[in-house]
């Protein structure tokens, strides 16, 4: 049986949110994703 990947969403506080913007701010590239991983 082959593996299906399915995004699920997650929520971030907004400190979370603030701080994301502040990196992608500071890398000067607004088009940045943030990629996560959970082990």
């Amino acid at each position: 049986m082959a593996e299906v990947f399915v995004p699920t969403p997650i929520k971030l506080t907004d400190r979370a949110v603030l701080k994301v913007k502040e990196l992608i701010d500071g890398e000067g590239n607004p088009s940045l994703h943030l990629r996560v991983f959970v082990t």
